[in-house]
């Protein structure tokens, strides 16, 4: 049988899908409307039992597995399996959306709302991918597996004991990144560093009692606020003057009803592969806070770090983790980013979450050096939260030249293999690669406020994806 299934089946897949924009619109914006953040068990519930409802409406083998933590859509047989693989948890909405990130609307032909493009609307697309195979109504030679996770944007408990107890999928992709096609993806580390509280020397003017600031370890933070003991008009007075002196950075005072000042800034959320795309709002305050007195405690050696190693500085360069070269063995690879994302005060510490998207040529050994090294600096502890390293496909497999092709053939562009910034579910198993949906020129708004996709990509992505299972499953060879 021809690689290549003839043009009238890849029609009846374009005219199909085309048919059913309105649906697929449909389906995007109900599940947008649960609000399923990963922490929320109940909504993210919600959310699966949606997902799989359709998944049956439609004809296919729905069901969950571990207590609700992957949920599996499933349609065919045959020696391989084709994966796809998704999520259903979205971060946090920070900040003032147009429409509200719950609440999905369709405006200026884009589909608004927190999970159009990270990660609902992609999941709908593979779906109804898979649903423009089954109205075909010819011989299939392989199963089509559509994976959904609920932990994607946290710890990936999910996908950790999945693949610890379920046969895993020969090959495939996640639809959580950009076209053309990611066959390399940069390498995701969450590394805890954690300063002790000391007991407070006689010098210093101003104690910092707490400082917290972010939502997510994957996120820029947009917000945050450190409460503080000392003299208060004296403080607000220098809030004053440094807003004054810095009126790009936006810092705030208030006193709270303990009798504490309380000094907050304001940033800009991004996802953390993208740093520079926000304005982190913990190094804005941090670096407010260095320019005061303050009481040795721990939280002096904190602010000196983030101000030292991440204001204005998203490589690493301080640390002596900054690539100089953004290739490694003739592959563009970019450079290793490093951000503080999340930070907290409790139990007699102040807990600082770095993550970083480790570009090849990077290994774990040279971050053991650079945080042991800045350790006897600034006196903390460190523990990896996550570690994964980069991923690399060639591509020369089969099921990859299919999905390189179908791109072509519907997008009417010239298929490129790029890297990935960010990090996917491509890590969780092997063979999978990352494969849209945001096409070149296109903003991607993941992560942000007012996140949105443009209609006419998400309904072109879904024919890539169809166009590609068909390829791979209406044929006998072997993909792997």
């Amino acid at each position: 049988m021809s690689l290549h299934p003839n043009e009238t089946v890849f029609n009846k897949i374009d005219d199909f899908i085309s048919n059913n924009a309105d649906k697929i619109i449909k389906d995007t914006i109900d599940l947008i409307n649960i609000p399923s953040v990963s922490t929320d068990k109940s909504k993210i519930n919600e959310a699966m039992s949606l997902i799989l409802q359709k998944g049956k409406e439609y004809g296919f083998n729905s069901y969950e597995v571990l207590d609700g933590q992957v949920g599996l859509i499933e349609f065919g047989q045959g020696d391989e399996t084709v994966g796809m693989l998704a999520h259903i948890d979205v971060v946090d909405a920070e900040g003032t959306w147009k429409f509200g990130p719950f609440n999905g609307v369709v405006f200026e032909n884009q589909i608004w709302g927190r999970g159009a493009v990270d990660d609902k609307g992609p999941l709908v697309t593979c779906l109804h991918a898979m649903r423009s195979i089954k109205e075909l109504n010819l011989p299939i030679y392989k199963k089509i597996q559509l994976i959904i996770g609920t932990q994607e944007e946290v710890e990936w408990t999910d996908m950790k004991e999945y693949v610890k107890n379920y046969k895993l999928p020969d090959y495939g992709f996640t639809p959580d990144g950009e076209f053309p096609i990611e066959n390399r993806e940069k390498g995701y580390v969450d590394v805890i560093v954690t300063f002790k509280q000391s007991e407070a020397g006689s010098e210093g003017l101003y104690k910092i009692v707490s400082i917290e600031g972010g939502k997510s370890v994957n996120s820029i933070p947009s917000r945050a606020e450190a409460f503080i003991s000392g003299d208060l008009n004296l403080l607000e007075e220098k809030v004053k003057q440094y807003i004054t002196d810095n009126p790009d950075e936006k810092i705030s005072f208030s006193v709270t009803q303990d009798g504490l000042g309380a000094v907050a800034a304001e940033g800009l959320s991004a996802h953390s592969a993208y740093p520079e795309k926000g304005i982190n709002a913990l190094a804005t305050l941090c670096r407010f806070l260095e320019s005061l007195s303050l009481v040795p405690n721990g939280a002096d050696r904190l602010v000196k770090f983030i101000v030292d190693n991440f204001y204005n500085d998203f490589n690493g360069k301080k640390l002596g983790l900054y690539n100089e070269s953004e290739y490694f063995k003739g592959e563009y690879v970019s450079r290793t980013v490093i951000s503080p994302t999340l930070l907290k005060t409790e139990d007699g510490k102040f807990e600082l979450n770095l993550n970083l998207r480790t570009a090849y040529g990077t290994e774990k050994e040279d971050l053991d050096r650079a945080f042991s090294d800045a350790a006897k600096d600034y006196n903390y502890s460190y523990i990896y939260r996550d570690y994964m390293g980069p991923i690399f496909i060639s591509k020369e497999r089969p099921f990859v030249k299919a999905m390189a092709d179908s791109y072509e053939e519907v997008s009417g562009l010239k298929n490129e293999f790029i890297l990935a910034h960010g990090t996917s579910y491509a890590k969780a198993m092997p063979n999978i690669l990352c494969f849209g949906p945001i096409f070149p020129g296109e903003e991607d708004f993941c992560h942000e406020k007012d996140e949105r996709i443009n209609i006419d990509s998400l309904i072109k992505s879904t024919k890539i994806y169809a166009h590609t299972l068909a390829r791979i499953v209406l044929n006998t060879a072997s993909f792997k």
